[in-house]
């Protein structure tokens, strides 16, 4: 008997293993894996040609399923390890009895922007094989489901869903992580600290979130990683400097919109290979750390909407490679930054809404820069002239005095923005000489003479901001069709005479402040021709006599005929006919 018993346990075992073999031999056939992607095809394919989808390829007389758009088999085996559908429209939830869930050898699966609905279900953790998961843009609800934590994951991208709860502590587990991308969703609370497990990542996105807290002391252990995303959350805490210099790898750093209340390490050139550097909207202080600039590979710096102070200096090793600079809305004071002429490939420099003092360094003019932002400091002085090669140029809300003739006969300025200095005398007539000027804003500043005639040189402007200057003379009657003007303020000057006629050309025109003048005319009826006129403002003037019955200006939304001597009865019919006026309007304040 007990040799028969030793006869029959090895044929049981060779039953169970020829038996498991066969269910291994069966899931894996290139005949069930077919028929598992076809029953995908029937639950997810949508009948619209307006839709794109690869499903459209999967036809059921072509027996090779891996030779359809989307799908790679292995070499050896045939069977089905990737499934890359991302664009394709799917009429599809991810439920646990998907068909997808029956290819058991899947590596990778890349479903993104793939319009799926529904819950990410927990299902997915037995897809042991799995390596990419890409499930991003898409419209998936609920939590993270914690089995995803059992897989073996490099790659896991669950960006812009509308993910709810807490990440899950499990995401730790997968130690071969290096990419892991959960932005764009409406997850909250803390990071959990298993997080830091993950030193294999090289790509961290959690930006877009509701997330909060400190972030873990560990994250100084990512010494892999490259991309670090934090932008648009409620993180706050004061450690972050302790962290930052460990990551001597990064080469784009962004913790935009947050809560961080902190110092930056003055040793920020152990980033040695910083490419973008964004740590805008946050409550960091003190003094912004030059070493920053000394980093050869930077490329970009946004550190506005924060509290640093003191003097700013950028070093005399500066980087090549460094294009934009945004420093805006600070506590910076003293004069500009000197040693600036080692930018030379610096496009754009934003130090507006600082305490910035003194006049412009001269060093500046060794820069090309396309876009500056000095407004709203304390500088003074004359704009100097290698100024106006600049395409757009703010400096309004400063103390600047007077004008420098540009170097050549000719001005490229784009925007020019001088508006609320301390500037006098006659507006230069080289400003109009430009054919690419399409917004001058000179307001509220000591300006005399007449209206520049010459603005017929222009053929770009369509935005003139005169307005609150000691302007004297009438309005020269000079405009013409080429004339592309959308907005025009010369309120709160002293101009006199009639509102000149040739106004009827610019029939771009939407703004138009007569305001605070001296102009003798009646009612400029015919400005009913203007359709696109938005904001008519007349008042504090001398117009008389009778509002003429006109049923015109048809988009009038704001007009403004107070102040003058203009005598009858107001027509009905204005009010009945300016519909515009009926509908709220968030435009500009007068």
């Amino acid at each position: 008997e007990n040799k028969k018993d030793m006869m029959i346990i090895p044929s049981q075992s060779f039953f169970f293993f020829f038996f498991d073999s066969l269910i291994l031999y069966t899931i894996a056939s290139p005949t069930f894996q077919r028929v598992a992607l076809l029953e995908f095809k029937k639950e997810s394919m949508v009948h619209d040609p307006y839709y794109v989808t690869s499903l459209r390829s999967w036809n059921t007389t072509i027996d090779d399923c891996c030779s359809w758009e989307g799908v790679t088999c292995d070499a050896k085996s045939s069977e089905v390890t990737s499934l890359v559908l991302s664009g394709s429209f799917l009429n599809n939830s991810l439920k646990s009895n998907n068909s997808l869930f029956k290819l058991q050898n899947l590596r990778h699966l890349n479903l993104g922007s793939c319009s799926l609905r529904g819950e990410i279900p927990s299902s997915l953790g037995n897809l042991s094989h799995l390596i990419e998961l890409d499930l991003s843009y898409n419209y998936l609800v609920g939590e993270i489901p914690p089995t995803i934590g059992n897989l073996n994951l490099s790659g896991l991208n669950l960006q812009y869903n509308h993910l709810i709860g807490k990440i899950p502590p499990s995401l730790g587990n997968l130690s071969c992580l290096t990419s892991l991308a959960l932005g764009g969703n409406y997850l909250l609370g803390e990071v959990p600290s298993s997080i830091s497990n993950l030193k294999q990542l090289a790509f961290l996105d959690l930006s877009v979130n509701n997330l909060s807290g400190n972030i873990p002391i560990s994250f100084a252990n990512f010494n892999k990683l490259s991309f670090l995303s934090l932008s648009r959350n409620n993180f706050g805490g004061g450690d972050f400097h302790r962290i930052l210099p460990n990551l001597t790898s990064l080469s784009c750093l962004l913790l935009d919109d947050n809560h961080f209340k902190s110092t930056l390490p003055s040793d920020m050139n152990r980033l040695h290979r910083l490419e973008l550097f964004d740590v805008s909207g946050n409550s960091f202080f003190g003094n912004f750390p030059t070493s920053l600039f000394s980093i050869p590979s930077l490329q970009r710096v946004d550190s506005h909407e924060n509290q640093f102070e003191g003097t700013l200096e950028f070093g005399n090793t500066p980087s090549s490679s460094l294009v934009s600079v945004d420093l805006a809305n600070n506590n910076f004071c003293g004069p500009l930054p000197e040693y600036v002429s080692g930018f030379f490939n610096l496009s754009y420099l934003n130090l507006s809404h600082n305490s910035f003092i003194g006049p412009i360094p001269r060093s500046m003019s060794k820069l090309s820069l396309f876009d500056l932002d000095l407004s709203y400091n304390k500088l003074e002085g004359q704009v100097p002239s290698f100024l106006w090669k600049v395409c757009m140029l703010r400096l309004s809300h400063n103390s600047f005095t007077s004008l420098g003739k540009p170097l050549e006969d000719v001005f490229y300025g784009c925007l020019f923005d001088l508006g609320s200095n301390l500037l006098q005398g006659l507006i230069p007539q080289w400003i109009f000489q430009s054919s690419s000027l399409y917004v001058l804003d000179l307001s509220n500043n000591h300006l005399t003479g007449s209206f520049p005639s010459s603005l017929m040189n222009s053929t770009s402007l369509s935005y003139i901001n005169l307005r609150k200057n000691k302007l004297s003379g009438s309005l020269p009657d000079i405009f013409t069709n080429a004339t592309p003007l959308q907005t025009l303020d010369v309120s709160y000057n002293q101009l006199v005479g009639k509102v000149p006629k040739s106004l009827i050309s610019c029939s771009k025109m939407e703004f138009l402040s007569l305001k605070g003048n001296k102009i003798k005319d009646t009612f400029p009826y015919w400005l009913e021709s203007l359709g696109s006129l938005r904001v008519l403002l007349l008042g504090s003037n001398a117009f008389y006599g009778p509002i003429t019955a006109h049923f015109g200006f048809p988009t009038l939304r704001v007009v403004d005929i107070s102040h003058n001597n203009f005598n009858g009865t107001l027509p009905q019919d204005y009010f009945v006919n300016w519909l515009e006026m009926s509908s709220v309007w968030l435009g500009e304040t007068i």
